[in-house]
């Protein structure tokens, strides 16, 4: 569910390298597994809403790991600012944090390494 996920939300459209997910997946595990109880429930609840949500948002008994991608980047973004958002920063915010730690993320964002702002 999280990797199909994170594919989902960072694919813009060429794809996201398998080993970029698998780090992605990895990271995020490590993550939660030192992280409180708290937010490894909330990122739980989260996820199962998540995959369930087709049904509840569509009407339509398919989970969200079983929709065509483009529908399930539709479905994400519906999901996202509809009115079960709040469920979805969590899951989104530690999913970011892992998937632009790996090493080539600089490289495709375009950041150079140096700061924005030169403090003087």
């Amino acid at each position: 569910m999280l990797r199909e996920m994170a594919r989902t939300l960072f694919d813009g459209g060429r794809g996201v390298a398998e080993s970029r997910l698998d780090f992605a997946v990895a990271e995020l595990r490590d993550l939660l597994e030192r992280a409180g109880l708290v937010a490894r429930l909330l990122v739980h609840i989260a996820a199962v809403f998540l995959q369930f949500s087709p049904l509840v948002l569509l009407g339509r008994l398919v989970r969200f790991t079983h929709l065509p991608q483009g529908e399930r980047a539709r479905h994400l973004g519906r999901f996202e600012h509809g009115p079960f958002g709040i469920l979805f920063v969590p899951l989104k915010l530690y999913l970011c944090l892992v998937y632009y730690e790996h090493p080539e993320a600089s490289r495709e964002t375009g950041y150079d390494g140096r700061p924005l702002v030169e403090v003087p």
